[in-house]
């Protein structure tokens, strides 16, 4: 008789939102990830450029907001993207990662 083991990794991964309180499109984008957070499993974070100046220092001062980061539990940036996005390509995203469904 054979015994055979599957070993599963899960990561989990973690959205890191950059972006400031007067930017109308991290506005948006925070509500679409909140909407999302209903429905998959992943962490967020959010920090804002006029309170968490030094997690800006890694990027391009030209770069537009939000800036937006997928990460895995090893805070390796798996995918990321800058501005406005629909509910539909975050989820796109998320599919592509396989993050799990709650």
């Amino acid at each position: 008789m054979y015994t055979y083991f599957i070993v599963v990794e899960v990561i989990k991964i973690k959205i890191i939102k950059y972006g400031a309180v007067w930017c109308m499109s991290c506005i948006v984008m925070d509500n679409v990830i909140k909407q999302l957070s209903d429905k998959y499993e992943f962490d967020y974070i959010s920090y804002d450029f006029d309170n968490d100046k030094d997690k800006f220092l890694n990027f391009n001062e030209s770069e537009k907001l939000p800036i937006i980061e997928f990460v895995d539990d090893n805070d390796k940036v798996l995918k990321k993207i800058n501005g406005e996005h629909s509910k539909s390509d975050i989820e796109s995203i998320l599919t592509s990662l396989e993050v799990k469904l709650k």
